[in-house]
């Protein structure tokens, strides 16, 4: 009988454990991309022609259109490049999988393409932003150059130098 401890079995459900949880992740991060664009979809359709403000919450109807029109291009191009993605690689894609295709183009489109759009402004902002005037330091002040006490002119030494210090 042999007593040989493979270890491959543990580091195979070590592997299995991390994949797990990355679908789980990813799943979940699918899901609030979702919900939020759900959500904020249906925000942007009654601020479609005049805008809409709850509470804090302004939408215009530019950033409306513009939320919704992303979704549609993102809801359109992830599917277009996984048809193509399918073709060039010769893997087929499963029925059922194309409404989750579609459904993450638009999540993506519009919140994700959003947020993108939004931390470019606030870095703009905060590259814009100017020293107030008390924290800058004034010039310093002018100054003359003072005259310098003349120097000895230069000569050379002689061979009878100790001769001159006495």
């Amino acid at each position: 009988m042999s007593q040989q401890n493979n270890s491959n079995s543990e580091a195979g459900m070590a592997f299995a454990l991390i994949g797990t949880m990355a679908v789980f992740f990813i799943a979940i991060i699918f899901a609030i991309g979702a919900f939020v664009s759900f959500c904020f979809t249906i925000l942007c359709i009654f601020a479609w022609h005049d805008g809409l403000t709850l509470g804090k919450l302004t939408i215009t109807r530019e950033e409306a259109r513009a939320f919704v029109w992303r979704g549609l291009l993102g809801a359109f191009l992830l599917p277009m490049f996984a048809l193509f993605c399918a073709v060039l690689f010769d893997t087929p894609i499963r029925d059922d999988f194309w409404i989750y295709i579609l459904i993450a183009g638009y999540a993506g489109g519009s919140v994700g393409v959003g947020m993108l759009l939004h931390s470019d402004e606030q870095q703009a902002a905060s590259a814009m932003e100017v020293m107030p005037p008390q924290m800058i330091a004034p010039p310093p002040p002018i100054q003359r150059p003072q005259a310098q006490p003349q120097e000895r002119p230069f000569r050379f030494a002689s061979w009878d130098d100790e001769e001159e210090r006495q």
